[in-house]
């Protein structure tokens, strides 16, 4: 162990620390040029740590499904979703993601399961705070992305998420994990949100019908 010296009222004292005691430490009260001090002495003192940052647990694990329409190759910059026809794919709703309409919810981590192992892009998640509308919104598989058609696709728009990349994980299973994301999402008039999804990626290993589950990770 370390030796260590300090100054006390009468002169240097040294020390060998120990692993009871790594730190010896003296305390001594008065003014040093005007003399009256006071020694505590030489025993090891307790030491408090305040403040320290705690790591929060998720409060709420939120899932969401929907089987991909998959009807052709993407391009970068596709909707995925349930649906091909015109005006016939919707939004996945989410929710309560808060306890009280109105309310901020705090999402941490998204995991994503895909039952296609082959698939190699990453998702971008749109969220909205009030259910979209096919004429506000493009929500149909394999076309091209427009999130705000009208201006009420601007009010109920929240914001994007960006996904990590998936990675085959074994026969049945490609799969993306995105964490420390720490993402306010704020809720309209009731506590749930809705989202969809968007291919940021160009992805030919797509299957017609492929299953895509979501776990969102909330902190409130």
């Amino acid at each position: 162990m370390a030796l260590i010296y300090w100054r006390k009222a009468d002169g240097i004292k040294e020390r060998e620390t120990t692993e009871e005691w790594p730190f010896p430490v003296s305390i001594i009260l008065g003014d040093p040029e005007g003399g009256n001090l006071g020694y505590l002495g030489d025993d090891s003192m307790p030491v408090a740590v305040t403040n320290v940052p705690t790591v929060a647990p998720a409060v709420r694990v939120l899932q969401a499904a929907f089987n991909a329409a998959a009807a052709g190759d993407y391009a970068a910059g596709d909707v995925m979703s349930t649906n091909v026809t015109d005006t016939f794919g919707v939004a996945l709703p989410l929710g309560p993601v808060v306890n009280a309409a109105g309310g901020v919810a705090i999402l941490d981590k998204v995991v994503v399961r895909c039952s296609e192992d082959s698939v190699l892009n990453r998702l971008r998640l749109h969220f909205y705070r009030e259910n979209p509308l096919p004429g506000e919104v493009e929500m149909d598989d394999n076309i091209a992305a427009d999130w705000a058609k009208t201006a009420n696709g601007l009010n109920k728009y929240v914001g994007p998420i960006v996904l990590t990349a998936f990675a085959d994980m074994g026969t049945a299973m490609a799969m993306s994990t995105t964490g420390n994301l720490r993402e306010m999402l704020r809720t309209g008039t009731t506590p749930n949100l809705w989202f969809v999804v968007e291919t940021l990626d160009a992805e030919t290993n797509e299957t017609a019908g492929m299953l895509l589950t979501f776990e969102f990770y909330f902190l409130n």
